[in-house]
């Protein structure tokens, strides 16, 4: 009876090992499938952090751009104007020096 009795426990041992070997393995499948859902997360949180940087950069790019094209429309500009400013002047100046070409040879002839 005795021997029944350990070749019983035997077996319900052996069967237990077996449900907490299932357990085990059901629980580390569990595991690997929340690792690797957080892995995908965590690529794709990487991915958005990377796209956002050069997202960042290419801003930095753009603004010193407009800066720099800021810049050439205001030196543009001041030029257009002291030119206007300076046509006057230059224009007298042009009929000055017909003036004296005009002088210089009517006093070569005379």
């Amino acid at each position: 009876g005795a021997a029944h009795t350990v070749t019983g426990a035997e077996e319900t041992r052996g069967r237990s090992s077996l449900i907490a070997a299932e357990l085990a393995y059901r629980h580390a499948s569990l595991a690997l499938t929340a690792a690797e859902k957080s892995a995908a997360a965590q690529r794709r949180e990487l991915v958005d952090a990377r796209t956002l940087h050069s997202a960042w950069q290419a801003a930095e790019a753009v603004l010193r751009h407009r800066a720099a094209a800021d810049r050439s429309a205001r030196v543009a500009a001041a030029i257009r104007e002291a030119e206007r400013d300076a046509a006057p002047a230059l224009a007298a100046r042009a009929t000055a020096a017909a003036d004296l070409v005009r002088a210089l040879h009517t006093a070569a002839e005379a």
